[in-house]
């Protein structure tokens, strides 16, 4: 089942009332809404779980949600004039509304009731002007493992860290992911699943330079994890391009050995065909630099898991599935005593 959906305002999307309003589609995250005639607290636009062929539309727009489970609903939308949020409603069997989001936030946490048979997510706008519309983002809430007080580490909300699996093993891992989309889902499951202690950092938006925009946060929390969990060594891990990039960046700071589990490119190829080069351009402000094997101390181990396709850096994010992380992990343990 899945686990996110970005959900897109298209021609065939149910309108509701427009009272005077243009709509103009530019592409498929680009639409133009504009209503110069004021009005307080209107229904804009609605997509709904359930199929009903007595209205216009033909088709299920969202998807399933699992009782009792937590999702999060952002709209992405930027407001000029116009102030645009969401309202999530949801329905029983007979179409009773068993829980509404309430008014006035851009982005609610909900957990779907036991009961729920179906809902709806429209956009309400109130005021006049304009806004444009990008996607609604939908997500279920999948954090697992074992939280820690202050676990959240935040500069700009940017920064997350968490300690999982902190056990008596006298080894800590520490691990960045990559900086992909608001849509990826952070691996803790399959940090939880590796069964050893493990010190995540993980990307909540597309900028890379956060892992140095406070270094003091992320120098402390890994003296913490150590002194806290009485670990005698320490092994960054890199993920990926820019993560590994962290992941140096770090050991050589902290004189840690670091592990890559992808083999890194030559900078120069990374540079020109690196999909988004917003990326590379912060990695360049903070002074980067792609390191090289066994230099200065700072790589002591690479291990790839799997082969380097220049073609991997052409129209997407470099990475790699959180199950080679688990992998590694599990066989790098087992080497450490």
């Amino acid at each position: 089942m899945k686990t996110w959906q970005n959900v897109y305002w298209t021609q065939q999307s149910e309108l509701l009332e427009l009272q005077g309003a243009t709509v103009t589609h530019a592409q498929i995250d680009q639409v133009n809404y504009e209503n110069d005639i004021y009005a307080s607290g209107f229904g804009v636009v609605i997509w709904r779980s359930l199929v009903n062929f007595r209205r216009e539309f033909r088709q299920e727009t969202l998807m399933p949600l699992v009782p009792g489970h937590e999702y999060r609903f952002r709209l992405d939308a930027v407001d000029e004039g116009l102030n645009t949020y969401l309202l999530v409603t949801m329905y029983d069997q007979a179409g009773t509304i068993i829980l509404s989001s309430g008014r006035g936030q851009k982005e609610v946490q909900l957990v779907a009731p036991a009961n729920l048979d179906h809902y709806d997510v429209q956009i309400i706008a109130f005021g006049n002007g304009r806004f444009v519309f990008e996607k609604i983002f939908i997500q279920e809430v999948l954090l697992t493992g074992t939280y820690i007080p202050n676990d959240y580490v935040s500069q700009d909300g940017r920064t997350l860290a968490r300690y999982v699996n902190r056990d008596a093993n006298r080894h800590l891992f520490v691990a960045f992911t990559e900086p992909l989309d608001k849509e990826t889902q952070w691996p803790i499951a399959s940090a939880t699943a590796a069964q050893v202690p493990i010190l995540l950092f993980a990307n909540l938006g597309l900028a890379a330079d956060y892992y140095q925009s406070s270094p003091e946060f992320v120098t402390n929390l890994i003296h913490n994890a150590q002194k806290d969990g009485r670990y005698d060594t320490i092994t960054l891990v890199g993920t990926g391009l820019i993560s590994e990039l962290a992941a140096a960046y770090y050991g050589e700071h902290l004189q840690l050995p670091v592990t890559l589990l992808t083999p890194l490119p030559d900078y120069g190829t990374a540079r020109t065909q690196y999909a988004r080069p917003n990326v590379l351009r912060a990695a360049d402000a903070h002074g980067w630099q792609l390191p090289q094997p066994n230099v200065a101390g700072v790589i002591t181990s690479q291990r790839p898991t799997q082969a380097f396709d220049e073609t991997t850096l052409i129209g997407q994010t470099v990475s790699v599935d959180t199950n080679e992380l688990l992998r590694f992990l599990k066989t790098e343990n087992n080497g450490v005593s």
